[in-house]
């Protein structure tokens, strides 16, 4: 895949150009290079992969968490990195997303299913356009609650709408109602790092 140069607030950020591909051969194809990608109307979107090394901890401590839960002893899960196909024509893989057990059901029999509930970590080398972009993707088919999380910052920005947000810092509490009754984590839990 090839790349340009663009300036945004006087850096040069590298650009991967527009790679087509159908969604049969995307699904079977396997990146080996370290990045993840989603799919769009013919269109690969190339992002940096979700979870670094550095970064595995937040993962654990939000599927810790939801172990506890009530809905997670019903049989309803957080996956990672999970296929979420709107359609024919749009493909997501968010970083983590909540599935229902119903829904999981109606996928393994090639249903399409989307979260209520999506998590993305985010790296300083995301482009805006596109974090916006699925953001209001994401509202339009359904999902009802997005947790942004930004490690580089130690906060988290939880959304309930493209438009409403709010930014969670400290021993703030995010919350995934309406789409998760009794899922909630405070800043501190998510970034908890145990010796």
């Amino acid at each position: 895949m090839s790349t340009s140069s663009l300036r945004v607030a006087g850096l040069s950020v590298v650009q991967p150009k527009v790679r087509k591909m159908s969604l049969e051969r995307f699904r079977q194809w396997r990146s080996s290079d370290g990045w993840k990608y989603d799919w769009s109307n013919g269109e690969i979107l190339k992002y940096k992969k979700m979870v670094t090394e550095e970064q595995r901890y937040i993962v654990r401590n939000i599927e810790r968490a939801f172990h506890k839960t009530e809905t997670y002893s019903k049989g309803h899960d957080l996956m990672s990195e999970s296929e979420m196909a709107y359609d024919d024509k749009r493909y997501r893989i968010p970083d983590i997303a909540f599935y229902t057990y119903e829904q999981t059901k109606a996928a393994a029999k090639g249903q399409h299913t989307v979260s209520s509930f999506v998590i993305e970590i985010l790296s300083n080398t995301d482009f805006a356009k596109d974090i916006e972009n699925k953001l209001w993707e994401y509202f339009d088919e359904g999902v009802q609650v997005v947790w942004h999380i930004m490690p580089y910052r130690k906060i988290v920005k939880v959304y309930t709408s493209p438009r409403h947000v709010s930014i969670c810092t400290d021993d703030a509490l995010c919350t995934a109602k309406p789409a998760l009754l009794d899922f909630e984590m405070t800043i501190n839990q998510i970034f908890e790092l145990k010796d």
